[in-house]
C-alpha cells in the first residue's frame, strides 16, 4: 500500500541500450506504471506504483511494449547549412 516497486521480466532479444515503453491494456484503480527500462540483457524492469491505502495485485494480462533501439552514430559530412527550396 502506498508504495512503488520495480519488477523484472525476461524478454528475449532485449539489449541494455534499448529504450522501452510499456502499456497496461486495462485500467486498474490505484495502480500505475511509472517507468520501464532494460536492466540487463533480456531483462525488462517495470516500476509499478500503488497509490491506495490497500494492497493491489496487477491483473495477469499481456502488456504492450514498444522497443526503440538506438543505432551507432555515423558521421555523414553533411553541409553546415541546407539551401532553401
Amino acid at each position: 500500500a502506498g508504495t512503488t516497486v520495480e519488477q523484472t521480466f525476461t524478454v528475449a532479444g532485449l539489449q541494455v541500450a534499448d529504450i522501452v515503453f510499456v502499456s497496461k491494456p486495462s485500467a486498474q484503480a490505484g495502480l500505475s506504471i511509472g517507468t520501464a527500462r532494460v536492466s540487463a540483457l533480456a531483462t525488462l524492469a517495470v516500476t509499478f506504483s500503488n497509490v491506495t491505502a490497500g494492497a493491489i495485485t496487477p491483473a495477469a494480462e499481456s502488456y504492450a511494449m514498444l522497443v526503440a533501439r538506438p543505432q551507432p552514430f555515423v558521421s555523414l559530412n553533411l553541409p553546415l547549412a541546407m539551401p532553401l527550396l
